[in-house]
This record gives C-alpha cells, sequence and structure tokens, in this order.
C-alpha cells in the first residue's frame, strides 16, 4: 500500500481524525500519534477484519526536553479522564533512554 493511499484511508477514519484532533490540541512539539493504532487499523483493513481488530493502545509521542517525567504522566492522566474510551500512552522521547 503506498503513502497516499495510507493517507487517504486514515483520513477518511472518522476516529483517526477524532485522535489527531485531540493530540493537536495539546500544543506538543515534534507531536505524533504512532504504531500502535495505525498498525492495528491498517493490519485490520488490509485483512477485511476492522471490527475485530482491538485498539490495544493510542501511542502520543512527543520530544521535549524541557517536559519531565512526571508532567507526561500527567498529560497521559488528563487525556485517559477526558477521552476515556481510548488507552493512551503518551511518551516524551526526550525522557526515554
Amino acid at each position: 500500500m503506498k503513502e497516499q493511499a495510507i493517507q487517504h484511508l486514515l483520513a477518511k477514519n472518522r476516529e483517526c481524525r477524532q485522535l489527531l484532533t485531540i493530540i493537536e490540541a495539546l500544543q506538543l512539539p515534534d507531536c505524533w500519534l504512532c504504531a500502535g493504532y495505525l498498525r492495528n487499523y491498517l493490519w485490520g483493513f488490509l485483512s477485511g477484519k476492522i471490527a475485530e481488530v482491538p485498539i490495544t493502545d493510542i501511542d502520543v509521542v512527543f520530544y521535549d526536553p524541557t517536559v519531565s517525567l512526571e508532567e507526561t504522566a500527567a498529560i497521559e492522566a488528563q487525556l485517559r479522564r477526558s477521552f476515556p474510551e481510548f488507552p493512551w500512552e503518551v511518551r516524551n522521547q526526550a525522557v526515554m533512554h
């Protein structure tokens, strides 16, 4: 599947657009919706089993050396309170390793 086809597929997905809107509102620098959700959604689409592929995690990754591990945990906790229907995981790559 080519990049444009993937972009088109994700743009048509209401849930994906909702996630991206939520993530954009965080206004975190260099912030991305990552692997878990995208992998599972694309796998479900390609296998013809979208309804059967669970959302196991919503990975939000960003890079900001001024945001502490505790602040990152607070961002994740706020997302979980505000949008409990999604299994959020927020990681600041600046403090990961």
